[in-house]
């Protein structure tokens, strides 16, 4: 396993990018799993809860989430169905934009789709800070940054 760079707001357009899809194949090849490993790695070495694809220069829709748990949910391809129309609103920041933090509305409930780090389908319900990690880092595949999210008197 290996720590990689992160990639930064100010000089990486990479993070403004909308990431392409992976199929099953590549995430079960040594190529995919190493990539997973290596992310997995990276997201504790910075401290983070959460890490995308992006985040280390590699667009594809691929994040690492462990919103404290200490088990890392590896989800490639993820959609997000929002569950509870109710938003929360809580202080996040960026691994990406380091010192940035702001309030950021964000749904309470949601059900996140995609293929789990064999390849296989997953289905699950997530509510809570778990749900606002996965909100974070689906934006990141999506190159929206928190500072598009932060409210107004941020």
């Amino acid at each position: 396993m290996a720590t990689l760079p992160l990639t930064y707001k100010d000089r990486d357009p990479i993070l403004r990018e909308e990431a392409k899809s992976v199929d099953a194949a590549w995430l079960r090849s040594e190529v995919g799993q190493q990539l997973v490993e290596d992310m997995i790695e990276t997201m504790y070495h910075e401290r983070g809860v959460g890490l995308a694809a992006p985040q280390i220069g590699e667009s594809i829709r691929l994040i690492i989430v462990d919103p404290g748990h200490g088990r890392a949910e590896v989800i490639a391809n993820p959609e997000l169905e929002i569950l509870n129309e109710k938003e929360d609103v809580g202080e996040e920041g960026c691994l990406s934009i380091p010192g940035n933090w702001g309030r950021v509305p964000r749904a309470k409930k949601l059900r996140v789709t995609g293929l789990d780090r064999n390849g296989n389908d997953i289905s699950f319900v997530v509510k809570g800070f778990h749900a606002r990690v996965y909100q974070h880092e689906v934006d990141h595949l999506n190159g929206t940054l928190i500072v598009d999210r932060f409210l107004s008197d941020d």
